[in-house]
């Protein structure tokens, strides 16, 4: 992960790599970006997959969830709400919080 970060790019973590106290380490050396969402919006985006965390949809979704958000928050340079808004928009926000940066 930390050499990944050493050059621009866009690294997309598995949902636990966060759990690792090296890998927040390393992400502390990088601008993250956070996107999250809210419980009905993920439902859509994960039916239809096979997720062996997600047995049980969006109530595994809510557990593991609630047990990461503040490591996510902690490392998170900027965090952009994905709940509610087309792709471009979020794009758009992305792009507004960099310059900022």
């Amino acid at each position: 992960m930390l050499e990944a970060i050493t050059v621009p790019s866009v690294i997309a973590t598995g949902g636990g790599a966060i759990l690792s106290e090296h890998t927040r380490a390393a992400l502390s050396q990088a601008t993250v970006i956070y996107l999250s969402t809210d419980g009905k919006h993920m439902a859509t985006r994960l039916s239809g997959g096979n997720r062996p965390l997600l047995k049980n949809g969006v109530s595994d979704w809510r557990r593991i969830y609630e047990s990461r958000r503040e490591l996510y928050e902690q490392v998170a340079d900027i965090t952009v709400d994905t709940s509610r808004v087309a792709l471009k928009t979020v794009v758009e926000e992305i792009v507004s919080e960099l310059k900022k940066l």
